[in-house]
């Protein structure tokens, strides 16, 4: 067949990115982020003063990040060790998770709703002095307890993960779609001013980001009832 250049890698690791940063981008989580860069890292709304204060906010978010993705890329290579075990039931698997991934694709696009994914997360965290180990661990505990406010895309892209049958691979994209949340994390707290202007506007973006999550989601649920290594690869060419 002819090369269309595509290929499963290509397309399982933009859909995780893109993942990402749609999951940075969710309503429970843009919002609150220059309130919790300010209160936990002192990061002044109005920019960072000087060259070495600048330095101090990203060398902290850049480990908060490291934190945060850490939990993901142990998440995925979880669900690609689960995924093994259920090699001989794959078609079966296959189906399964690619359904419900569909159906968080129709929940984002309003087709219905499904009221227990709209649910919002509190992070209680006390102020102390910040130290490198605690933006590691901040990062680590955010991602814990932001989970289920980002439920339908990260779950979406764990089972995508998991169709793959291998754990690296799962871990590996599993660290592509932290990469998608961590890297405008760092940008929002390095030009944290322009950074609180665009959340200004934000309303005005919310249904389109709703629209292209539930399309995205809908593209990988049925990349993996369809099977997507295979099917993808032979595209390739």
């Amino acid at each position: 067949m002819q090369n269309l250049g595509i290929n499963a890698v290509d397309v399982t690791f933009v859909s995780a990115f893109t993942g990402g940063l749609l999951s940075f981008l969710s309503p429970c989580v843009l919002p609150v982020i220059p309130g919790f860069l300010s209160y936990i890292f002192g990061i002044s709304l109005t920019g960072q003063k000087n060259k070495k204060e600048a330095q101090r906010v990203l060398f902290h978010t850049i480990l908060f990040v490291i934190g945060l993705s850490f939990v993901f890329v142990l998440l995925g290579a979880s669900s690609g060790f689960i995924s093994t075990l259920l090699v001989k039931y794959r078609i079966i698997f296959n189906v399964i998770a690619g359904s419900i991934v569909i159906i968080f694709g129709l929940h984002f696009l309003r087709v219905f709703n499904i009221g227990f994914l709209e649910r919002g997360v509190n992070l209680n965290i006390k102020k102390r002095e910040i130290t490198p180990l605690r933006s590691f661990l901040l990062g680590f505990s955010f991602a814990l307890v932001w989970s289920p406010c980002i439920g339908p895309i990260l779950g979406s892209i764990l089972l995508l993960a998991s169709s793959s049958y291998n754990i690296w691979k799962a871990a590996f994209l599993l660290f592509v779609y932290s990469l998608g949340m961590g890297i405008p994390f760092i940008l929002a707290a390095v030009f944290i001013n322009y950074f609180v202007k665009f959340i200004k506007g934000y309303k005005k973006f919310e249904k389109v980001i709703n629209i292209i999550s539930g399309l995205l989601l809908i593209s990988i649920g049925i990349i993996i009832v369809l099977g997507k290594f295979e099917i993808l690869n032979k595209l390739g060419g």
